[in-house]
């Protein structure tokens, strides 16, 4: 697994870099004609600029809440690791997760800078799985769970309620899968060889290219870490959480704050529910960073609570403060490190 492998081509970023702009802005200009673009445009003019500052603060902390979360695992790992360079491996993940498709170069990119502040790769890997995607599959049922049946939100659309609690079933399977994995990572093993051996094609093509037994060694080194965490270092997963749940937050206030720089009143449980579902709806979107599906899901999302005339404005803004400004930032870290960071010999 060489580092260098982990990252898309440098063709295959620009590509995506084009699909999501022109998916973006396809998206955005349906919504603002939809919504009447001249309203969109004044509304956008009459945006309370004291929201706008808030709205950096808000993408300060996520910056720096998604660094933290890295940092309390990698740096149990990686001793010497900097806070810095954690929040430049969660920049990174946002941007290649935001120019490809289901954002399945968000780990890679994370993975590759993390290995250029001085992790292994393989540890790199383990640390993005738990400290990232692992709670955050978490998080979704807990969080879906919770608003349903604590905060009972009126101003959605009750059929919505289908995609939460489908996405919270497939959420808990991941969870549960992995759970079962770890508690019998040799039987884990031997079914996957198991397996193998009734597909021989396929088994043979693995063996030929050591892909098997370098995926089989990292779920053994991510079986050897889950311990470590698991026996000496439990507050790191309920701090994760902890750390995972003020990031979702973070993201659903953005949405709240718009509304409020736009002058719209609207009940705060009802604007964080539509928020979890548009999560839900567009995270494994098949489009780059949800590109063109996020701007069109959000209006229909939170068309019961948007006036008319708002959309285009309110989903320009979200959009900026959720997405698009942590993306050019997060582009300016990889390339630094893509073109400034070389080891020797790549």
């Amino acid at each position: 697994m060489e580092p260098g492998q982990q990252l898309p081509s440098i063709a295959k970023i620009k590509r995506g870099v084009r699909v999501f702009v022109v998916l973006s802005l396809a998206g955005l200009v349906f919504v603002m004609y939809r919504a009447s673009l001249a309203d969109s445009i004044s509304h956008l003019r009459a945006f309370d600029w004291r929201f706008l500052l808030v709205g950096f603060a808000l993408i300060v902390f996520d910056m720096a809440a998604s660094g933290a979360r890295i940092y309390i695992f990698a740096s149990r790992v990686q001793p010497g690791l900097t806070y810095l360079g954690c929040i430049q491996a969660s920049l990174a993940n946002i941007f290649l997760g935001g120019v490809t498709p289901s954002q399945t170069g968000g780990g890679p990119g994370q993975i590759y800078v993390l290995y250029k502040e001085g992790m292994r790769i393989f540890d790199a890997v383990v640390v993005s799985f738990i400290g990232c995607f692992l709670l955050t599959a978490v998080f979704f049922p807990v969080c879906g769970l919770a608003v349903m049946i604590f905060a009972g939100p009126t101003a959605i659309d009750f059929r919505l309620q289908y995609v939460v609690k489908g996405s919270i079933l497939a959420f808990s399977l991941v969870v549960l899968l992995v759970v079962i994995a770890m508690a019998s990572p040799h039987r884990f093993q031997s079914a996957v060889r198991s397996i193998l051996g009734r597909i021989p094609v396929l088994g043979r093509w693995l063996d030929k290219k050591g892909t098997l037994d370098a995926w089989l060694d990292l779920f053994q080194r991510y079986h050897d870490l889950w311990m470590f965490f698991l026996k000496k270092g439990k507050r790191f997963f309920l701090a994760g959480f902890v750390l995972t749940t003020l990031i979702y937050f973070n993201k659903f206030v953005i949405a709240y704050v718009v509304l409020k720089g736009l002058g719209i009143t609207a009940p705060f449980w009802d604007v964080v529910y539509a928020q979890l579902v548009m999560m839900l709806i567009f995270y494994f979107s098949p489009s780059p960073g949800a590109a063109g599906i996020a701007e069109v899901s959000a209006a229909a999302v939170m068309g019961d609570i948007i006036p008319g005339g708002f959309e285009g404005a309110f989903v320009l803004l979200w959009r900026f403060f959720t997405l698009y400004a942590s993306l050019v930032v997060g582009a300016i870290v990889l390339s630094r490190y893509i073109y400034k960071k070389r080891a020797p010999g790549e």
